[in-house]
């Protein structure tokens, strides 16, 4: 029914396929979960979770480590990183603290949030301008150049005793 794996007995990682996982407040793990499916987490674990699902953190519920998601839904304590494809929410009696990287984010009213928040969109798009700038600064740097150069390739007069900027300018 579960179809739990170790790959050796020194190993920690657990990988659980198709149901939802459950850890009730009684729960302390120390680990890592590798899961194609949900967890709520309604007790304490420490280590690394990777999903395809969704991680939930209850309101009695600890996390300590990094998760990797589609969706991240806080009501308890989480520290450490989290990198969610799609929707990460903190609810009012939820406590971040760490990183963030994720599309959107919504943080209720008394969420209390202490993290560099890093949105995906904003990620992407600040590539582009990064590429942009960096394009049209090669574009002003060559424009410079042919400016140079044009400027070195015209002839340079020099002011000798006969002419007008000489006679004008009160002779030197």
């Amino acid at each position: 029914m579960f179809n739990l794996r170790k790959a050796s007995p020194k190993d920690t990682r657990i990988t659980l396929t198709g149901v939802p996982l459950i850890l009730d407040s009684q729960s302390q793990i120390k680990g890592d979960l590798q899961l194609n499916s949900d967890i709520r987490i309604d007790g304490i674990l420490e280590g690394n979770i990777t999903t395809t699902g969704s991680v939930i953190i209850g309101e009695k519920g600890s996390f300590l480590g990094k998760i990797i998601s589609n969706n991240f839904f806080l009501f308890g304590h989480f520290n450490g990183d989290a990198d969610v494809t799609m929707r990460s929410v903190i609810h009012k009696s939820g406590t971040f603290y760490g990183r963030i990287v994720t599309e959107i984010i919504n943080i209720e009213s008394g969420g209390l949030v202490n993290a560099s928040i890093l949105m995906r969109s904003f990620i992407s798009q600040l590539q582009n301008r990064e590429n942009d700038f960096k394009t049209n600064l090669d574009v002003v740097k060559e424009e410079r150049n042919v400016s140079k150069v044009r400027l070195m390739q015209e002839p340079v007069e020099v002011a000798d005793s006969g002419s007008f900027l000489f006679k004008n300018l009160g002779g030197f």
